[in-house]
């Protein structure tokens, strides 16, 4: 036990001393600057052949490794940014605190001096356009794809791609636009519309952002409506090391339950200001009517509970507090976190049931037979729900209280859920996804070569 503990003290202290002696010296800029090419370097193959290379950041979901299957039958190798060099920067250089579970914050807030300090971001703007700089050269990059267009980091990341000349593809990851977000932001980051537009073409999921960018100042023959490459996924079939090794931790003789978390600021971002309610109650009586749930059944059930790419977000504070009591029932074994970049529908075809608050995993969830049970109540909800997605009216199973969640799981557990009415679901699919014809991938990566061909417009 002695010697445990040395070891654990000592690897604390190498840790102490590289945070506070190391970690300056190196991210000072020469020594980045090599450290940055060593990890490109470490993460991709210098292309021997005669493909287009075009420079990719991933998003925390990794949505967009359908792209990269996709462009087997392109004319294009794919050399992968690492989104830890960007955010190490962005932490480096933005020396700001943001509200714990908050999620989104505005662009407002981002090009506010008092929040945050302009001299310094133009001095990490300056250091992305070293580090394109030796990527480009590198690889011979001619395009630069990326997975949104108006966060925090993307923008400066653009606008110092921009200043190399380098086309700028944007595949913007976000499905949903809550009526909220629709009424609220377009406003709000028309002001920063200058620095959104240098983008040779936004490609979007569907006519909500179509209709949400537009608002937004973007200029309308840059937004090209493409479809999701995650809903590709039913067309293009990944086996994924992540994804078998967490359907081998599965029982195959219970069934699978899939929970799609959120937290106590789930979805009432910076639009909701002034909303000092939370979604606690809510949080506290479903996990109090799941945990009973698995303990009961704890022999016929696996549960999935997917956290979202925003823990601090989408993961609740009562967690720990819920899974000891698994643990106190011996009812641990049933459930298993799902943190590994699996998307929603790589899971579906193992799930049975589907339960979930306001997200795009419902929509998704829709493209699987299986059952969906919408969990939402409370003051809150009643008070904001016409600002929120519909789900109640879309043909699922809902349950308006923690009783009818209760009933809706017990009917589960004896194969006597209702039925669903699903005569809606191809609208919402629809609004969701557009056609999911399998084919979003490809459309998204003609606009990439058609933004090589046509060089940088700006």
């Amino acid at each position: 036990m002695t010697k445990v503990v040395a070891r654990e003290t000592k690897t604390k202290n190498l840790k102490f001393y590289f945070l506070k002696i190391l970690k300056p010296i190196f991210t000072l800029p020469p020594f980045y600057r090599i450290i940055n090419i060593i990890t490109i370097f470490q993460i991709n193959k210098k292309s021997k052949n005669n493909k287009r290379n075009i420079l990719c950041v991933g998003d925390p979901d990794d949505r967009m490794k359908f792209l990269e299957i996709e462009s087997e039958n392109f004319d294009i190798n794919f050399i992968w940014f690492p989104r830890r060099v960007v955010d190490w920067l962005f932490k480096k250089y933005i020396k700001v605190n943001k509200i714990v579970g908050l999620g989104e914050w505005s662009l407002d807030q981002y090009y506010d001096n008092k929040i945050v300090n302009q001299k310094r971001r133009k001095k990490m703007r300056h250091m992305y356009f070293v580090l394109l700089k030796d990527v480009k050269k590198l690889f011979k990059i001619e395009c630069l794809l990326l997975p949104k267009l108006n966060d925090d980091w993307i923008v400066d990341f653009q606008l110092a791609a921009n200043k190399l000349k380098v086309p700028i593809v944007v595949n913007d990851r976000e499905s949903a636009i809550s009526p909220q977000r629709m009424e609220v932001y377009p406003s709000m980051l028309k002001k920063y519309s200058d620095d959104l537009n240098v983008a040779n073409y936004i490609c979007v999921n569907n006519d909500m952002h179509v209709e949400f960018f537009i608002k937004s100042g973007i200029k309308k023959d840059k937004i090209k409506l493409t479809g999701s490459p995650q809903s590709d996924v039913w067309e293009i079939q990944t086996t994924s090391k992540p994804l078998n090794n967490l359907v081998n931790k599965l029982d195959k003789n219970k069934k699978t339950i899939l929970y799609l978390g959120f937290g106590v600021r789930s979805y009432l971002n910076f639009y909701y200001e002034g909303e000092n309610r939370t979604w606690d109650d809510l949080c506290k009586e479903v996990h109090n009517e799941l945990g009973k749930f698995i303990i009961d059944n704890k022999d016929d059930v696996n549960i999935l509970y997917k956290i979202g790419s925003k823990a601090a977000r989408d993961y609740w504070h009562g967690y720990d507090e819920f899974y000891a009591e698994l643990v106190n029932n011996n009812a641990q074994n049933s459930i298993i976190q799902v943190r590994d970049k699996i998307l929603t529908p790589e899971l579906l075809p193992f799930i049975d049931l589907t339960v979930s608050f306001q997200t795009t995993g419902i929509v998704e969830a829709m493209f699987h037979d299986a059952p969906i049970i919408y969990v939402g109540w409370g003051d809150l909800y009643k008070d904001i729900k016409h600002t929120l997605h519909d789900f109640e009216n879309s043909g699922i199973l809902t349950a308006s209280n923690k009783e009818e969640f209760r009933n809706l799981l017990n009917l589960y557990s004896q194969d006597n859920l209702p039925d669903m009415n699903r005569e809606n679901f191809d609208k919402w699919k629809y609004d969701f996804f557009f056609k999911a014809d399998g084919k979003a991938s490809y459309r998204i990566l003609n606009y990439v070569l058609k933004a090589i061909e046509e060089g940088s417009t700006n």
